[in-house]
């Protein structure tokens, strides 16, 4: 089995891995380049052509959420390589992406991409989905992004674990530790994957979500009209 890392592995977002054996592929994430400030995203693999070059020989791209840094060059798969996401998070892209394709000013969206978006397969926590020789099963990890999911992944007689993006300040952030201990340490992992957006931020401490909502009912109370402004991608799990 080989692991390559095309693209994450000293950057925020814009992640691409790839999982091989010697008769299956398989794609964890095409996501596309975070823009810097307010300039657009620059992105040399935002093409057909960029695409078809790095999933051929691809059976299937699995996506651990629908943040566009780990989903947005869906658009340019071709049509004969399976996507898949979880079935939530499917329906949050299928929403974002139907409303920007009606807009004239976002010109890379188009009924055709949602069209693409609808042919997406779905996938349950816990249950696996063997794709050749690779057998591709997702946890829950709590993210702002509701229906996220880490993956373990099978293959060669070696187990990897992909924890996708999470965190430890959501209201269900305990069960990633409990779902690895329960599902993914009845055998030993042989390599870990996993995010690093905090990595060079050690002494910042992100106030827990039960903090969040303490402080935002003092204001609520404290003053006659509140307005908050939230993506609507960053739609998190409830308790």
């Amino acid at each position: 089995m080989t692991i390559t890392i095309h693209r994450g592995h000293n950057q925020i977002g814009g992640c691409i891995t790839e999982v091989a054996t010697a008769s299956t592929k398989i794609i964890i994430d095409l996501g596309q380049n975070l823009p810097k400030g307010n300039q657009p995203a620059v992105d040399d693999k935002a093409s057909d052509e960029a695409i078809a070059a790095l999933t051929k020989g691809v059976s299937a791209i699995f996506y651990t959420h629908y943040h566009g840094d780990h989903t947005d060059l869906f658009k340019y798969v071709p049509d004969g390589v399976k996507q898949y996401i979880g079935e939530t998070a499917k329906e949050v892209m299928l929403l974002g992406y139907s409303r920007m394709a009606k807009s004239k000013k976002i010109e890379d969206v188009t009924p055709e991409t949602v069209q693409k978006l609808e042919t997406f397969e779905t996938f349950k926590a816990k249950d696996g989905i063997l794709i050749g020789d690779i057998l591709v099963t997702p946890y829950f990890v709590s993210h702002s992004a509701c229906d996220a999911y880490m993956f373990v992944i099978k293959a060669d007689g070696k187990r990897i674990l992909h924890t996708g993006d999470f965190r430890g300040h959501g209201y269900l952030s305990s069960q990633l530790i409990s779902n690895i201990e329960k599902y993914v340490q009845k055998r030993p992992i042989d390599v870990l994957i996993t995010e690093g957006t905090m990595l060079s931020r050690p002494n910042e401490h992100p106030m827990r979500e039960q903090d969040l909502q303490k402080e935002a009912v003092k204001m609520m109370k404290q003053y006659k009209y509140v307005f908050v402004f939230s993506s609507s991608t960053d739609m998190a799990e409830m308790p």
